[in-house]
């Protein structure tokens, strides 16, 4: 576990954590479990400003914004596409990250990589297993995977920041209000508005 210092992009998975070290260049430190190849294999160079973790596999994002992944030899996401990116995020099928130009670049396997939209995405989040949906150039929702994507009604676009977790995702408009649903698309009930 680190000590004391400045840290920023945290990320944490099932038996490992990794944060990344402001006072050493932007390097990242990682533990956990010994076993856990996340621990083991981390990149040792500096430069990193954020990190995304899942199960088997983590990827950074550089001050560049070019990707490095690690875990372990089985895992389907190692082999980051080349390019900057302006933000990335990862789960256990698929990786993927949004470009300098906004196009969506998703790698690893099953339909989050097969039915990804291409074009005009600024934000893109995952769900644990499977599942995917982004917020386009105009601040809308765009879902794939199986994921539905929820009415719009009670909280309007345009979206400024999407976020996944195991089983449901959220959205905060501009204005601040909050939407948040599953994977059906059924609002999620008690989330602010």
């Amino acid at each position: 576990m680190p000590g004391s210092g400045h840290w920023q992009g945290v990320a944490v998975a099932y038996n490992a954590a990794c944060a990344i070290d402001a006072d050493d260049g932007g390097s990242i430190e990682c533990w956990g479990s010994p076993s856990s190849n996340h621990v083991v294999d981390h990149p040792t160079k500096g430069g990193y400003e954020a990190v995304e973790m899942t199960f088997d596999t983590a990827c950074a994002r550089t001050t560049t914004g070019t990707l490095d992944c690690w875990g372990s030899e089985d895992a389907i996401a190692l082999a980051a596409p080349a390019g900057a990116f302006t933000q990335h995020t990862i789960n256990n099928e698929a990786a993927c990250a949004v470009s300098t130009a906004s196009e969506l670049v998703c790698w690893g396997g099953g339909d989050t990589v097969t039915d990804a939209p291409t074009a005009g995405i600024v934000q893109v989040a995952q769900q644990v297993v499977g599942g995917a949906c982004a917020l386009d150039t105009r601040g809308e929702i765009r879902c794939w995977d199986g994921v539905a994507e929820p009415s719009t009604a009670s909280v309007l676009p345009p979206f400024v920041e999407i976020a996944a977790g195991d089983q449901h995702y959220c959205v905060m408009n501009a204005v601040g209000q909050y939407l948040c649903w599953n994977g059906t698309g059924t609002h999620v009930t008690g989330a602010p508005r």
